[in-house]
């Protein structure tokens, strides 16, 4: 299975790293939507 880099897969890369970096925003902010909810 070598890793090929193609334009898809680069993509597909920053996409979940983007993701990723907006799952950690939500969960260091948890405390403070649940107080504002």
């Amino acid at each position: 299975m070598g890793a090929k880099i193609t334009p898809e897969t680069t993509f597909y890369w920053i996409f979940f790293f983007c993701v990723l970096c907006v799952f950690v925003r939500l969960f260091t902010q948890v405390p403070h939507n649940f107080s504002l909810h």
